[in-house]
């Protein structure tokens, strides 16, 4: 299937009904922010990544035990660590539901994105890295450190600079996330997944 507007409106609706309102406020918020940095660093891939964000959190409100319960119908298990980290389960779970309910997105891409958007992995994919930075820093997040990120975005990731200062910039913005991220996991005594960790030491390796 071919992913244009007509097929992304339909997804709109479809995941709307999915959703809090709150929630899928924000899931539209990461639909935007995946525009504009997909217009400047992945223009090919817009419609495809404007579906990954409206899917990211598609298994976010569902019950955590329905959410294992999913996993393990589909074949997958999980490490102690990532059963763990609570938080991040509903990226585990939206792959098999997706598959499932939204067969037709269901690209490589959108897949990998989903599933990495929590806890992010070392060398993803810049699509894959979009839809994180997307889902950390889009406007309606109120945390200063999410608005001190989507500010930066704004400020250095642009139409009119070329392209490698606009992917180191995609980078330190998605360092900026994770270190934040790690300090608040350790300020509040919470589990830091090793996926989380490695990544944070990838972007710092090549920064």
């Amino acid at each position: 299937m071919i992913i244009d507007n007509r097929s992304l409106f339909n997804l709109r609706e479809r995941v709307k009904e999915r959703l809090s309102e709150k929630r899928y406020n924000h899931t539209l918020g990461v639909e935007r922010m995946a525009e504009y940095i997909g217009n400047i660093l992945l223009p090919g891939l817009i419609a495809e990544l404007k579906a990954a964000a409206l899917l990211h959190d598609i298994a976010k409100e569902i019950p955590y035990d329905s959410q294992i319960e999913l996993l393990a119908n589909s074949g997958i298990s999980l490490s102690d660590e990532d059963l763990d980290t609570k938080p991040a389960i509903h990226s585990f779970a939206a792959v098999p539901l997706i598959k499932h309910d939204f067969s037709e997105y269901a690209t490589k891409n959108v897949l990998s994105s989903v599933l990495n958007h929590t806890l992010g992995a070392p060398a993803m994919s810049l699509f894959d890295e979009i839809i994180f930075i997307s889902d950390y820093a889009e406007e309606g997040r109120t945390y200063p450190t999410c608005v001190s990120v989507n500010n930066f975005i704004k400020e250095n990731i642009r139409k009119d600079r070329n392209q490698a200062d606009n992917l180191s910039a995609l980078h330190i913005a998605t360092l900026k996330a994770i270190d934040a991220t790690v300090e608040s996991l350790q300020r509040r005594g919470e589990v830091i997944n090793g996926r989380t960790i490695s990544t944070q030491k990838y972007f710092r390796e090549i920064l």
